[in-house]
């Protein structure tokens, strides 16, 4: 082979994206040692999406103090790109990380992606990109919306800060507090995920047992986010029904009908942006991964996006774990799946030498190209 382009997912909690092409890279040179080796750390809209363009020319981070999704204050980032657009992870400020042992999904607020967006604003930023993954929150972006300047009051009148327990206390929306930069902000979210903003489908029913929701949660949290989804539906008719709505707890619905939004395949903008296209032209093997490889991989994750962008190259992916047919992944468009672990393990687990472990499977992967070439 001459060509080989690594570009992989984030192998979630365990290795960064770039780490996974750290272990594939250096088994690939072993079987491949004249071959030229190309890494893409790849993001769909969750972890690691600041990371992808922060290596773009002309980028840069900038830190900011923002209020976690439990009230106390986070040290957060997001990155200002050349052409002056600022890029945010919703769970840099509001994500799941921030919470382990003290999840509270009835209470956790996107105020702080707010304010983050806010800082983004003020800074020049007339584009704001929002990767909406890995949130710990249900509030149908009412906190973001609210750092944002809309204001949401209650059946007396009293302007309060609705977090997923009080959605249903919400009786009005003032967007007059938006500042005009705001207003005249384009907004992309970035989005892996198809969910409407409630149902059985939705926000609260898929991914609120994640965060620490009991059933009676879950149950209360769909129900004020329907209550809020009709109102958001009076403002942008349909919103709450679009794929992607259910995004972040809401936030994609919320950002949508209050500030004009626009809903898009996470792994689109990422592989527009770092140029994929140019880079996989040439390639003999593209090899990219996920740390769990399932059903879901195929519906808008970054597997998907590469084996969609990939065209005749031949692309393989590896995984920590595979938990799905291979009738599934076949028809998706991969040539193989290789797995780290037999079946579903532990995060301790999971952790223990996965560096090592993924480059061992790797080198398995390339061997067996090799032999079929």
């Amino acid at each position: 082979m001459k060509k080989i382009v690594i570009a992989p997912d984030s192998f979630k909690g365990t290795l960064s994206a770039g780490e996974v092409c750290r272990a594939i890279a250096a088994a690939a040179g072993r079987v491949f040692p004249a071959a030229e080796i190309l890494c893409l750390p790849l993001a769909d809209g969750g972890e690691g999406t600041t990371d992808c363009f922060a290596a773009l020319p002309g980028s840069r981070r900038a830190a900011v103090t923002v209020t976690g999704p439990l009230g106390d204050p986070v040290k957060a980032s997001y990155v200002l790109t050349a052409d002056g657009t600022a890029v945010v992870e919703t769970a840099g400020a509001a994500g799941l990380g921030l919470v382990r042992g003290r999840e509270d999904p009835l209470g956790a607020s996107t105020y702080g992606v707010g304010e983050m967006i806010r800082h983004g604003i003020k800074s020049g930023a007339r584009k704001v990109l929002i990767g909406l993954g890995g949130s710990c929150t249900t509030d149908g972006g009412a906190g973001a919306a609210s750092a944002l300047g809309v204001r949401f009051y209650d059946e007396s009148e009293r302007a309060f800060l609705p977090t997923g327990g009080t959605l249903d206390q919400i009786a009005g929306i003032d967007p007059n507090g938006i500042e005009p930069a705001v207003k005249e902000t384009e907004f992309v979210l970035l989005c892996d995920v198809k969910a409407p903003l409630y149902g059985k489908d939705g926000a609260a029913y898929v991914f609120a047992p994640q965060k620490g929701a009991s059933p009676a949660q879950v149950a209360l949290l769909d129900r004020g986010l329907r209550h809020l989804g009709a109102i958001y539906d009076g403002i942008c008719p349909g919103v709450s029904f679009l794929p992607g709505a259910g995004a972040a707890g809401g936030l994609g619905a919320g950002m949508t009908a209050l500030f004009g939004g626009k809903i898009v395949p996470g792994i689109e903008a990422v592989l527009d942006a770092i140029g994929a296209d140019a880079a996989f032209a040439g390639a003999d093997l593209i090899v990219t991964g996920e740390g769990k490889l399932d059903e879901q991989t195929f519906t808008g994750k970054a597997v998907s996006g590469v084996v969609r962008r990939a065209k005749s190259v031949p692309v393989i992916a590896a995984a920590g774990v595979v938990d799905c047919p291979d009738t599934v992944w076949r028809q998706a468009g991969l040539r193989a799946v290789f797995g780290v672990h037999p079946a579903p393990v532990s995060p301790e687990e999971a952790e223990k030498n996965a560096f090592e472990d993924l480059e061992k499977t790797a080198e398995r992967a390339f061997q067996s190209c090799k032999e079929m070439a």
